[in-house]
């Protein structure tokens, strides 16, 4: 089958979808309640459409796409909660879809600078978004993160993945 032309709609979708997560003056816009997303009420389901379009054939074809994706995982990250798995499989997926190293790590990049950025405290993200990239950076370089009661109430707590899981977080660091 043809998976070509599901790919221009499925851009116009995110590209429309990342102007809900930019003010008027087209800055991100900071979020100060973390409990919920301001703009967006859920954005799991997105997540979980981005992982099933990181799978679909021919991806190679159409790396506009990685842009507008990007920039909603970096609004997840900075303003709502999501599912740990979510964004490894994104991040995985991207690594194996494509074959230049600046396609690749595109979104690793992007969520691994978000990091940084909350580790310098040049931005605020919820506490389990952090412990979830911290957790994603040590697991990629095959380490673990200790049990944190930060995470005892969040509903999504997955954070032990089996298997070899490869991000290219370390190397974006």
């Amino acid at each position: 089958t043809n998976w070509s032309p599901i790919f221009g709609p499925l851009e116009t979708f995110y590209r429309n979808l990342t102007l809900f997560t930019s003010s008027q003056d087209g800055s991100q816009e900071k979020v100060e309640s973390h409990s919920k997303c301001s703009k967006i009420s859920n954005v799991e389901p997105v997540l979980k459409l981005i992982v099933f379009t990181m799978k679909l054939p021919g991806l190679t074809n159409h790396r506009s796409i990685i842009e507008p994706i990007t920039k909603i995982l970096c609004f997840a990250i900075q303003s709502c909660t999501f599912r740990f798995q979510d964004l490894v499989d994104i991040c995985s997926l991207c690594n194996k879809a494509f074959n230049k190293e600046r396609d690749k790590n595109n979104i690793t990049k992007a969520i691994t600078a978000e990091f940084v950025h909350a580790l310098k405290f040049k931005t605020c993200i919820p506490d389990q978004n952090f412990l979830y990239l911290g957790s994603m950076m040590l697991q990629d370089a095959k380490g673990d993160l200790p049990h944190s009661s930060i995470l005892d109430d969040a509903p999504n707590f997955e954070m032990g993945l089996v298997g070899p899981i490869h991000t290219g977080a370390t190397e974006c660091l």
